[in-house]
């Protein structure tokens, strides 16, 4: 087991044995939690097979090691519980071979879906009925749609699993994951925001434990959509719920959404209200103390193939490597990014070796 967590001190040291390789210091911000990469190395896709855990964890190791990445993210359903074991392979590698210390990276996981493991043999039905609502982990009610579930108990069971896939003493931030877009077409708004506070006092409850160490949302559409849709999610009224729950000294610390070229809600759309004042996403994030994640850059590859995008390719950068680009010359905290060919981890470490405003 890797032992420890996130901590801005060796994060800090982090960063300086990353500029000395050559990584631009602006490819870091600074936040209050400390130093965070630009860039994000994602982890959601991929063949469930032995060729793609191997090209995971390699890509894990380049970026961590050459300074380009000191955040990962993944989530228990990322190819069905094989992309978490990815995450610890890389790590232990890196911390064994006394490249990195676990301390200087920060590693976030989201619960939510519903998960079985193919590894073990057993299938998706056998785990929804036999260990879902067999052992009482939830109660049919609990789950919307047969696959989305943030209860008490399935929540804890998440976090341990998924410790145990990392092979992780604690968890950085853990993601409640889509949870107004699956929940509250079922359920309703009402009744889903009900639900998060529960989940937030079951996440202080980990935070006591040690299991994790901040949490938050991951989102696709719920911070973006128009006020009056029924999934739409208050940035301040999430705040209140946390602090509701545990006071100013709470962990609720991260907001993680989509944008990109083509989906630009999150620097542009004023759906978000802070007293009384309209704000786009990220402002009203910023503005609330949280930080700021991204997802979809290269809108899983689909980018690549509408050239006629407006984006800046200053520095002879390839397509991707200005996708990107674009989206760290935002005010956001860090850009998350699926690289796993040799080629692409390549065109990261790369970018990350220029300023996020060039």
């Amino acid at each position: 087991m890797l032992v420890g967590r996130y901590d801005p001190g060796s994060a800090a040291a982090f960063v300086e044995r990353a500029v000395s390789r050559g990584i631009a210091r602006e490819h870091y911000r600074q936040t209050e939690l400390g130093p965070l990469s630009s860039i994000g190395l994602g982890t959601y896709l991929g063949d469930l097979d032995p060729a793609t855990d191997t090209l995971m964890t390699e890509a894990i190791i380049r970026t961590v090691s050459e300074g380009a990445v000191n955040v990962i993210d993944t989530a228990i359903n990322y190819r069905w519980m094989a992309s978490e074991r990815c995450v610890g392979a890389g790590l232990r590698s890196l911390v064994e071979s006394s490249e990195v210390d676990r301390r200087s990276v920060l590693v976030c996981t989201k619960a939510g879906y519903l998960t079985h493991d193919p590894a073990s043999g057993e299938r998706y039905e056998e785990f929804l009925v036999g260990k879902v609502i067999g052992t009482g982990l939830a109660r049919p009610e609990e789950v919307a749609a047969g696959i989305h579930c943030i209860a008490p108990k399935y929540l804890r069971w998440s976090a341990k699993r998924s410790l145990e896939n990392m092979g992780l003493e604690s968890i950085d931030v853990f993601y409640l994951h889509n949870v107004a877009e699956s929940q509250a077409p079922v359920f309703g708004r009402a009744e889903t925001l009900r639900r998060i506070e529960e989940a937030f006092g079951v996440l202080e409850d980990l935070r006591s434990d040690g299991l994790i160490g901040w949490y938050g949302l991951a989102t696709w559409s719920s911070l973006v959509v128009p006020e009056d849709a029924e999934e739409h999610l208050e940035l301040e009224e999430l705040t209140g719920l946390a602090r509701k729950v545990a006071g100013r000294s709470n962990g609720f610390r991260f907001v993680q959404m989509p944008f990109n070229a083509l989906m630009r809600g999150a620097v542009e759309s004023r759906v978000q209200r802070v007293s009384g004042e309209p704000m786009t996403p990220v402002e009203a994030a910023k503005s609330l103390g949280l930080v700021v994640v991204t997802s979809a850059p290269l809108l899983q590859g689909k980018l690549l193939r509408m050239p006629e995008l407006s984006v800046s390719t200053k520095g002879n950068l390839t397509l991707a490597q200005a996708l990107v680009q674009f989206c760290r010359r935002s005010p956001v905290t860090t850009t998350l990014v699926g690289a796993k060919s040799p080629e692409h981890v390549r065109e990261l470490i790369d970018l990350a070796r220029i300023p996020p405003t060039l």
